[in-house]
């Protein structure tokens, strides 16, 4: 995220579908989130910020962006993109898969 800037809160369309897969999964803990990225127009990679000179201005062909992301607390280091097209979507498969449930599991017994 550039030097002073302040965090951007998530877009209402994943904030109002996370509420609904709560109240369809209780006991799942999630939380939205947006991801500050730099994408390499060409590419449509992600690039790292620490490749890029700490000047303000972007090379030609990136372009500075917001991503939501879903967060999952009961698997470390997951995070999960989200977009209106498709919106929790990916996130629910997580929320369905084996692993996810067994540490689920193991949180609530």
């Amino acid at each position: 995220m550039p030097h002073g800037a302040q965090h951007t809160p998530p877009p209402l369309w994943l904030q109002d579908a996370l509420q609904e897969l709560r109240e369809e999964n209780p006991r799942e803990l999630f939380e939205a989130t947006v991801g500050y990225r730099v994408i390499d127009q060409n590419t449509l990679q992600s690039v790292k910020l620490d490749s890029l000179s700490a000047s303000a201005v972007l090379p030609p062909g990136y372009k500075a962006q917001y991503l939501p992301r879903i967060r999952c607390f009961d698997c470390q280091g997951r995070l999960y993109f989200a977009g209106p097209e498709h919106t929790v979507d990916n996130f629910q498969v997580h929320v369905e898969n084996r692993l996810h449930r067994a540490n689920l599991q193991k949180r609530t017994v």
